[in-house]
């Protein structure tokens, strides 16, 4: 069910939107806090948006 404006009138993000990546282990992962979130609102819109940067924590 697609959501208006209204719906998220209350929402707050925070981020470290200086850092590029995230380290797992030894390996450094392309992260962008803002993509992310782009990523996340267009899904949770149902909207068209950028996909979900990886993250090999998923399916954890």
């Amino acid at each position: 069910m697609p959501l208006d404006s209204n719906s998220l009138s209350g929402a707050s993000c925070r981020g470290k939107g200086h850092e590029q990546s995230m380290c797992f282990a030894t390996t450094e992962y392309p992260w962008d806090d803002r993509v992310a979130m782009r990523a996340a609102l267009a899904e949770l819109m149902d909207v068209e948006g950028p996909g979900m940067p990886y993250l090999p924590t998923w399916g954890e």
